[in-house]
């Protein structure tokens, strides 16, 4: 039994809260539609794209419900979170950490299959080269976003140099599709002075004008630069560098 069917007889009762079997997750739908509503009313103003981040409630069914009201698919945290968004019906889905395993690309390659629009980040030669050669084993080319490191020093490309050489890498095999470059600047999320929060992603968002200038000097303009959040949406926006927002915590 699940906690759905423990207690769906309780849902609508005044004081039915008093007897539900603890712990259990409660969402009041009219205030989680809302909030998908309103963030995607805010990208559709501004034409941009809203890939909402599914580690946030890693739930399928509110995965699909944002995607009813506009969003061009999820984003995931790892593979087994993009598995779990694919068994539940997502059908485009953007891994934002890299896959790197042996066992793990062979999943990737049937995730691949599987659904009609996946993702995935990368920001290694070594682990391109090994993408190329299970896509090209697998039948069906992968379509890849090269990672660049905004200053966190956790994932991504540590240059513009290294950006346009992992591209072009990427560029340069059948079995891969080169999408674009996700940069994502985790830790100005949480700034709490909004003055202060606004110039440190104007600085970081100059940098990351300076790769995709790289990029385009290279022929390797990204036609998809995916990023920001849930905190900083609002300067994102403004400042008119992304075309995909990977807003989550709304």
């Amino acid at each position: 039994m699940n906690d759905h069917e423990l207690h769906a007889h309780l849902i609508g009762q005044q004081g039915g809260r008093k007897s539900f079997n603890t712990p259990v997750l409660v969402v009041d739908l009219d205030l989680l539609d809302r909030n998908i509503a309103t963030m995607a009313a805010f990208a559709a103003e501004r034409g941009i794209a809203l890939r909402p981040h599914a580690k946030t409630h890693k739930s399928a069914n509110i995965a699909q419900r944002q995607i009813a009201a506009g969003a061009v698919g999820v984003c995931c945290a790892k593979l087994g979170e993009a598995e779990a968004m694919a068994d539940g019906g997502v059908g485009a889905i953007l891994i934002t950490s890299p896959v790197v395993s042996a066992p793990a690309i062979a999943r990737l390659m049937q995730l691949n299959a599987r659904i009609p629009d996946l993702r995935v980040t990368v920001d290694n030669p070594d682990n391109v080269t090994a993408l190329a050669a299970a896509a090209e084993l697998a039948g069906k080319p992968l379509q890849l976003v090269v990672d660049i490191d905004p200053g966190i020093r956790r994932t991504g490309v540590p240059s513009a140099e290294a950006a346009v050489a992992l591209a072009q890498r990427i560029a340069a095999s059948p079995a891969l599709k080169y999408l674009g470059v996700q940069f994502y600047c985790g830790r100005e999320q949480h700034i709490e002075s909004y003055a202060e929060r606004r110039s440190a992603i104007e600085e970081r968002t100059d940098y990351l004008r300076t790769v995709i200038a790289a990029l385009t000097d290279a022929g390797l303009t990204p036609g998809l630069i995916t990023g920001g959040g849930t905190g900083t949406h609002r300067i994102d926006a403004d400042l008119g560098v992304f075309n995909e927002l990977q807003v989550g915590s709304y």
